[in-house]
């Protein structure tokens, strides 16, 4: 499964946009601990700036900040963590640092519901979102390879915390994106079972490879390889230079390999170079397809198009752009997005996104509003074209909704959306609930989904489920 970020401020915003008080970032790899047990690390990211702060009887100030970790398959509570994160002391006025944690807890395998919930203990704020994600099964016996956790940094240490590992303190790069300037690129990971398939001591080879993920060319000519000898856990500290890495989006492969070249497992994840204004004011567009874009206007709707399929960062450029309103740095911005998709016809790229935008248009839009404006144009232009559409104009005393099903969406399998129309029109369907990690996940969407008109149910009847809305609880859980 490649990882999802959870990024939070007070209320949840997809895709990490975070302008809200509490500034909270999320990451996590999953490990093992021989002989058979799973575990899962979460890495906590915490804006100081974005807490409020206590005066103290020293006229020091102080913030507190209570973290629930719930972790429930098939709604039973697997595992579970409380805390206080309490800042350093400050003086009044002062910058405040950014606060980093990490916590172990463990997991079973199977597909698993994770809530977290930060409470600002000086000024009541509250914060909660829950994610689906799947815990891989781990074979005991079989070659294996634990999550990669990206760094920010890998250097020796003598001392023990949360961070150490095998004599080395690894800080997280929670965001995963790494900026133009930035030449190395350290990673780690744990190899578990080779001495029980390959036998004690031997040898095996180790590939890493930097994989455009427009192209699923290797980028930069960034592939290694390195020999390693069997053991019953190998831990691997590596950096690679990505100095000449263009800006884009990117997956690390390493491949495990017999001596036979054969492949025995793999795993990757995914990073993103990201360039600075000043790269965009330098990037030529003579001669090239945006060119042709002199109509201030029109340029910008293609700028906010964008967003379904921009990460956070992007977006955030994309709406100074819009507000700096300047016709040639909104197209030397377009012409560098498009290229960091694809290097070699970034105007190719282009016209299939704008293929894909006219799909939208066409099946979503309603009056003045776009398709990719609507949950549905977001979800199919972020995600492609679901595997299954069903939708459900009538049932019962439900407002009208529609089924979505994608048999594999990012090395998950059957992730499903529900929208819905909260004003009974067939136009305007928002999302209800999802099982995709990052989107919105609501144990109470049944209830949701009846029509205003219904009467008041039972407190008990609500949470059983009762006949009005089992039908729509049917139809997500097996689409037609």
């Amino acid at each position: 499964m490649k990882k999802q970020l959870l990024i939070l401020s007070l209320a949840f915003i997809y895709s990490g946009l975070t302008f809200g008080k509490i500034n909270l970032v999320l990451d996590y790899a999953r490990f093992f601990a021989p002989p058979d047990q799973p575990f899962i690390e979460f890495y906590l990211s915490i804006n100081g700036n974005s807490l409020e702060y206590q005066l103290k009887e020293n006229e020091s100030v102080q913030a507190r900040l209570e973290i629930t970790y719930i972790i429930e398959q098939s709604e039973e509570v697997v595992s579970y963590e409380k805390f206080v994160l309490n800042s350093p002391e400050y003086k009044e006025g002062a910058d405040k640092m950014e606060m980093i944690d990490i916590k172990r807890l463990a997991i079973p395998d199977g597909e698993l519901n994770f809530t977290i919930i930060a409470r600002d203990l000086v000024s009541g704020e509250r914060i909660e979102n829950s994610q689906v994600f799947e815990a891989r099964e781990f074979n005991a016996n079989a070659l294996t390879i634990s999550d990669i956790l990206l760094a920010r940094t890998i250097k020796p240490t003598s001392e023990t915390s949360g961070f150490d590992k095998n004599g080395y303190e690894v800080i997280p790069n929670f965001v995963h994106y790494y900026k133009e300037n930035q030449e190395e690129f350290p990673f780690y990971f744990e190899i578990y079972n080779s001495e029980k398939e390959l036998g004690a001591e031997e040898d095996f080879l180790m590939e890493f490879s930097v994989i455009d993920k427009n192209t699923q060319a290797v980028a930069a000519n960034l592939r290694s390889f390195q020999k390693l000898k069997s053991k019953e856990v190998v831990p691997i500290l590596k950096s690679l230079n990505i100095e000449n890495l263009y800006n884009g989006s990117y997956d690390l492969l390493v491949s495990i390999k017999s001596k036979t070249n054969e492949i025995l497992a793999e795993r990757s994840i995914s990073f993103r170079k990201y360039s600075s204004l000043t790269s965009f004011n330098l990037a030529a567009t003579e001669n090239t397809f945006v060119e042709q874009f002199e109509n201030k206007e029109l340029l910008k709707e293609h700028l906010r198009s964008l967003q379904p399929i921009s990460s956070a960062e992007e977006y955030d450029f994309i709406k100074n752009q819009l507000a700096y309103d300047d016709l040639e740095l909104m197209k030397k911005y377009f012409y560098n997005f498009w290229l960091s998709r694809n290097s070699e016809n970034p105007e190719a790229e282009w016209n299939k996104y704008k293929e894909q935008l006219l799909i939208t248009d066409q099946e979503f839009g309603y009056g003045g509003i776009r398709g990719y404006q609507t949950d549905r144009g977001r979800v199919y232009l972020q995600y492609g074209k679901p595997s299954s559409m069903l939708n459900v104009p009538f049932d019962g005393d439900t407002q009208p909704y529609s089924i979505w099903q994608y048999y594999k969406l990012n090395g998950l399998n059957n992730r499903r959306f529900i929208f819905y129309s909260p004003s009974n029109e067939m136009l305007g369907y928002q999302v209800l609930h999802s099982n995709v990690p990052g989107e919105i996940n609501d144990p109470n969407w049944q209830l949701k989904l009846l029509s205003k008109n219904t009467p008041s149910l039972s407190p008990v009847r609500e949470l059983n489920g009762s006949e009005i809305h089992e039908n729509s609880r049917i139809l997500f859980d097996n689409p037609r």
